[in-house]
């Protein structure tokens, strides 16, 4: 695994909790991901970027059945995005793997839609592994699973029916959240299997934080993982999360947080009060000078929509009133060391 350095602690004052290291900002060395597509192996979800190596945007035509490269332009920040003519995109070619770049991801991505706390709990068990820490490598399993249980027409789980597959038929998209190449019930093979069956995922996800925990602690052992609720009606709980979160960044230990994404400012949702359960991993903290709850930390989101995933920010505020959406009172929402 290749890990990229993290930037050094800008250190700035002495006080407080952490009288033997002075620091404004902290970060852990990160993995780095990089893929090469192959069509006898498909990734369970549609990657960030895919294109060709003159730049064109790759994607799955279902009604080809067949991976195409559309015209594309850049703008000034080279970000990509179709040419349209006649208000339709414009197909260029049928792509073979070889003319596809290896593309790249900021984190590992879940596998399916309700499986973000153990694909966390991978990512965190990396991030230990790239910051000195040793763990037990977690083996490869194999599952039939559904994506999703929207996937499911009678919600029946163990109908595995072509009948009861809602999306499998590409020309009946009524409501549809996985790649168009990945079927609603298939067989997966990965990492995040073990993971899973360590925390008791199940279709509904990880219902508490206390599963997530047990999962770590099954391949890590030189510390314990431990689980709390964290709440913003509390007096002391943001200080606590701040301290927290810190402590184990600076000994090179990543924190998992429980939110409700429509909530962040990232997932710029319509109605933030609606609850979307979701694990993320802190994996860098900065101080601010205008009050504590506008530290901000970064953190990797596993998340199988390509537009949601990878690394964004949020405010101490903002992290602290979406935990308290999400977790309260659900056997913790904050899984830390």
């Amino acid at each position: 695994m290749t890990c990229r350095e993290n930037t050094a602690m800008d250190c700035s004052e002495r006080n407080g909790l952490y009288k033997n290291i002075v620091w404004s900002t902290v970060s852990l060395n990160v993995p780095e991901y990089k893929y090469e597509f192959k069509f006898d192996n498909l990734p369970y979800y549609q990657p960030k970027e895919l294109c060709d190596y003159d730049g064109n945007i790759i994607q799955y035509d279902s009604a080809q059945d067949a991976f195409v490269a559309y015209k594309t332009k850049y703008d000034d920040n080279r970000k990509p995005s179709f040419v349209y003519e006649n208000g339709e995109t414009v197909p260029l070619y049928k792509v073979n793997e070889t003319e596809i770049k290896p593309f790249v991801e900021d984190g590992l991505v879940q596998i399916t839609d309700y499986n973000c706390g153990p694909a966390a709990a991978l990512q965190t068990l990396e991030l230990l592994e790239c910051n000195n820490h040793t763990i037990i490598q977690v083996p490869v399993k194999s599952k039939e699973l559904w994506y999703s249980e929207e996937c499911c027409v009678d919600g029946d789980n163990e109908n595995t029916d072509i009948s009861n597959q809602r999306h499998y038929d590409s020309l009946k998209l009524n409501f549809y959240t996985h790649s168009p190449f990945v079927k609603c019930c298939r067989e997966f093979t990965d990492r995040q299997i073990s993971m899973m069956e360590a925390a008791g995922t199940t279709w509904y996800g990880t219902l508490d934080a206390k599963g997530i925990a047990s999962a770590l602690n099954k391949y890590f052992k030189e510390k314990k993982y431990i689980h709390r609720d964290i709440n913003e009606n509390r007096t002391d709980d943001m200080v606590v999360l701040s301290e927290k979160t810190i402590d184990n960044l600076v000994n090179g230990c990543p924190v998992i947080y429980m939110v409700n994404v429509k909530s962040l400012i990232h997932y710029n949702a319509d109605n933030a009060d609606e609850i979307a359960r979701h694990y993320i991993t802190a994996v860098a903290y900065k101080k601010s000078k205008t009050g504590i709850e506008n530290d901000v930390i970064t953190v990797i989101d596993p998340n199988y929509n390509y537009r949601k995933r990878g690394e964004y920010t949020v405010t101490l505020k903002e992290l602290i009133h979406s935990m308290t959406q999400a977790g309260a009172d659900l056997n913790g929402n904050f899984v830390f060391i």
